[in-house]
């Protein structure tokens, strides 16, 4: 073996067991997924917490879309408190998702003050029983025996949901 070749190897050696001690090019952006998330000031920070209504939800509370699944809803307790129309959310799931798996945002969007309405279909990706939840909520609200009775407002409607949910739901 040359004098050559262990001088490289040497170096290869060393740069090998220093190179782990060198200082990164470029910032550290690594994000630990156990890090807690802490929501900036403003805005953020302030709908990143609770709302002021205590919500109510009522899975199956109605039937049916097109393929016979059922809605739930997700809605503040006190509506239509001091004459207040609540605008509504429609909720499309993912495909082969369930609105429980959302619970806990559907909850906090309607702690907010919206009426949050999802269908049980699994296939939403179409859009037609997105747009047939907000009819049936707005017919609901056109019902004296419901819940929902003048209490929802019909221009304020808003779609929203993972993956190909909302994908086609309003015009």
């Amino acid at each position: 073996m040359t004098r050559r070749t262990v001088v490289v190897r040497m170096l290869a050696v060393v740069t090998a067991l220093l190179l782990p001690c060198a200082a990164p090019a470029v910032a550290d952006t690594h994000v630990s997924w156990l890090d807690p998330y802490v929501p900036a000031n403003g805005v953020e920070a302030t709908y990143s917490q609770p709302g002021p209504w205590a919500v109510t939800a009522q899975k199956a509370f109605g039937c049916c879309d097109s393929t016979g699944a059922a809605y739930d809803l997700w809605y503040p307790a006190d509506l239509g408190v001091g004459g207040f129309r609540h605008p509504i959310i429609t909720w499309g799931d993912g495909t082969f998702a369930v609105p429980s798996q959302y619970d806990s945002l559907l909850a906090h969007l309607a702690s907010w003050g919206f009426v949050v309405i999802a269908t049980e279909n699994q296939q939403t990706g179409s859009g037609v029983d997105i747009a047939g939840a907000a009819d049936f909520l707005l017919r609901q609200a056109d019902d004296p025996a419901s819940v929902f009775h003048n209490h929802v407002d019909p221009n304020a409607i808003g779609a929203m949901g993972h993956s190909p949910g909302p994908e086609r739901s309003m015009p």
